[in-house]
């Protein structure tokens, strides 16, 4: 990660350093964000798939998933959300 120097977000290369990091391809990660410019795009750029958090429903981005909180998120990957599940 250090010879990324300055770069963040959106550079992809951060996106990529990540994935890396954690062993897997970009392709395989999904990116969870709240801002279209900095992660949407960045998102994109290195090939991940990213899921927005809009919460006042305003942000929309073509071709990315866009939830409204991260309850919905859970639902995303298949599991029940908090509220189902009774943890709220």
């Amino acid at each position: 990660m250090r010879r990324l120097g300055r770069a963040g977000k959106p550079d992809p290369r951060i996106f990529e350093a990540a994935a890396q990091r954690l062993g897997v391809d970009p392709r395989a990660c999904w990116h969870v964000g709240d801002q279209i410019q900095s992660d949407g795009v960045g998102a994109v750029a290195a090939r991940m798939s990213p899921i927005m958090i809009d919460r006042q429903g305003r942000q929309r981005l073509d071709g990315v998933t866009t939830i409204a909180g991260l309850d919905e998120l859970l639902q995303l990957v298949g599991l029940p959300s908090a509220a189902a599940s009774g943890a709220l």
